[in-house]
C-alpha cells in the first residue's frame, strides 16, 4: 500500500519497483493506491489533529506492517518507521503545509496508524541530503520490532545520531507509542555494526531550522489576520453592543486562541 507523493502517483511508484509485477505473478499479493480508496474521518485527541481522514482499507486492515529506509534527512535529522505514516496525509498539498509541525504531526498520525510491525532496512542506507538525494552507504543490517520508536531509535543510534535530538521520538513516547529506553537488542550488539553517515553541512541544517521555524510563525500570523478580518466584519455588521451581549471576554479569548493556533483546514 502507498499514497500518491509530489513527485509520482503510487500507480507510477509500483511500476517502478517492479511491484505490479509481484501482484501479477502471485494472487494474493496486491497493490494499492490509498490516495484513490474511500476515506472515512476517524477522531484523535492530537496535539496537531482533532481528526484524520483514513482510507477504508486501512481501517479493515488486519495487521499493518511499516517498512522504512536507513537513512538520514535534511530537515529532521533521521527519519524511518514512525515517519513512513506521513505518507498517510492523503493529499501532497496538505503534506507540505505541515513540515514546520512535522514532530507533532508524526506522533498524532502514529496514534491511529501505529504499526504492529515495524521494518527497517538498512542492508543500503542512504547518508547526506536525505531524503531523497544522498548518497548510498553499505551498513548490513535489518532492524525489526514490535515497538516503532525502539526501532526508530536504535536505527539512529547505529547511524551516530543521537535518539534525543529527534524530535518525534519524544513526542512518540510521550503519546505512549513506543520507548527509547531500555531497548533490549536481540541478535548483535548495536556497537557491532554501529557506524556514522555523513550529514548536511552545518549552515545547510541552520538554514533548514530557520526556514521550518518561519513556516509554523507564518502560519500563526496568517490565522491572526483571518480574526482580524472577521472581527473587522463582524463590528461592521452586527456593531459592538451586540457581539458584546453574545460574547464574553472570556469567550472571545478562546475565539481568537482557537482561530489563530488553529492548524487544521
Amino acid at each position: 500500500m502507498e499514497t500518491n507523493n509530489s513527485k509520482a502517483s503510487a500507480d507510477e511508484t509500483f511500476k517502478y519497483l517492479g511491484y505490479d509485477a509481484f501482484s501479477k505473478k502471485y494472487k494474493n499479493v496486491r497493490c494499492l493506491n490509498l490516495s484513490t480508496d474511500r476515506r472515512v474521518r476517524v477522531h484523535i485527541n492530537g496535539d496537531i489533529f482533532s481528526s484524520i481522514l483514513v482510507p477504508e482499507s486501512m481501517i479493515f486492515s488486519d495487521f499493518f506492517i511499516s517498512i522504512g529506509k536507513l537513512k538520514t534527512h535534511a530537515d529532521y535529522l533521521y527519519t524511518g518507521v514512525l515517519k513512513n505514516q506521513y505518507g498517510l496525509l492523503l493529499s501532497p498539498a496538505q503534506r507540505s503545509q505541515y513540515h514546520g509541525f512535522m514532530s507533532k504531526v508524526i506522533a498524532d498520525l502514529n496514534t491511529f496508524y501505529r504499526p504492529d510491525l515495524s521494518v527497517i532496512d538498512g542492508i543500503t542506507g542512504m547518508e547526506g541530503f536525505g531524503p531523497t538525494e544522498g548518497t548510498p552507504k553499505h551498513v548490513g543490517v535489518i532492524i525489526a520490532s514490535k515497538d516503532p520508536v525502539a526501532a526508530d531509535t536504535v536505527a539512529a543510534t547505529i547511524i551516530g545520531i543521537k535518539p534525543f535530538r529527534i524530535g518525534y521520538l519524544k513526542h512518540a513516547e510521550n503519546k505512549g507509542i513506543g520507548t527509547w529506553k531500555n531497548i533490549q537488542v536481540v541478535g548483535c550488539d548495536v556497537n557491532e555494526v554501529a557506524t556514522s553517515f555523513a550529514f548536511i553541512p552545518t549552515e545547510y541544517y541552520c538554514l533548514t531550522k530557520i526556514s521550518l521555524a518561519l513556516q509554523r510563525y507564518s502560519r500563526y500570523v496568517r490565522n491572526f489576520a483571518d480574526f482580524v478580518r472577521l472581527t473587522r466584519s463582524a463590528l461592521s455588521t452586527l456593531g459592538f453592543s451586540a457581539i458584546e451581549k453574545r460574547l464574553s471576554y472570556s469567550g472571545l479569548w478562546r475565539l481568537a486562541t482557537d482561530t489563530i493556533f488553529r492548524l487544521e483546514e
